[in-house]
């Protein structure tokens, strides 16, 4: 059974027209966001998921999609020394209980505050206040032991799960859009922390870019 880190494994500026005194301003023009791919690399611009509670993002570099579903959104994306790093954006529907040998229950109020005290994991920074696209959440940074952790099933997929492998640096973000928990998780590819801050410069843009609805 494999778990997937973070569920998986930044804006140009606007361009002013001129005009004469005598001439009516001109409408802006809206670009609708374009699907993104199952799978493959996208250019920089704005993409509407499949993702459920809807979610939109803007990319200003670019990355590699490896799924996108009605439950979870994973991509990758490169950092220095040829590393990779992952990010997985998942609906928490339940999550498995590890008092009750794995069985399966509905995430609890503090979902982040919850999963910082799962065992296998040391928190190396304790859940904080964070805004992603107007919605106020929580996050923290975790390191994963040399065991695999999981949190729960991700809907509408049997295999992988939402966990974090071993021995990584991960950091993770929950917040409630729409009375529905979204996990955004991500982290350098490796073990260790090594490129960590490197990976948080690259998804800040991106999750700076995240609106809802």
């Amino acid at each position: 059974m494999t778990t997937v880190t973070v569920a998986c494994s930044s804006n140009s500026s606007p361009t002013i027209a001129s005009r004469t005194s005598e001439s009516p301003a001109a409408s802006p023009t809206v670009t609708a966001p374009t699907p993104l791919p199952d799978s493959g690399d996208i250019p920089p611009g704005t993409y509407a998921t499949n993702l459920q509670p809807k979610m939109t993002f803007t990319a200003a570099s670019v990355w590699e999609v490896d799924v996108d579903t009605r439950g979870w959104v994973g991509m990758e994306f490169p950092l220095p020394d040829q590393i990779l790093g992952t990010i997985g954006i998942v609906r928490v529907e339940k999550v498995f209980d590890p008092e009750l040998g794995g069985k399966l229950i509905d995430p609890p109020k503090d979902l982040a505050g919850w999963i910082g005290k799962l065992r296998g994991l040391e928190m190396v920074a304790p859940p904080a206040p964070v805004t992603v696209g107007g919605i106020e959440g929580e996050q923290l940074d975790v390191l994963i032991g040399p065991e695999n952790v999981e949190v729960g099933p991700i809907p509408g997929t049997s295999d992988p799960h939402n966990g974090f492998p071993r021995k990584h640096a991960v950091r993770i973000i929950v917040v409630s859009v729409d009375g529905q928990d979204v996990q955004i998780s991500f982290a350098p590819d490796e073990a260790g922390s090594k490129h960590f801050q490197a990976a948080v410069k690259y998804v800040d843009p991106l999750l700076d870019s995240i609106t809802w609805g």
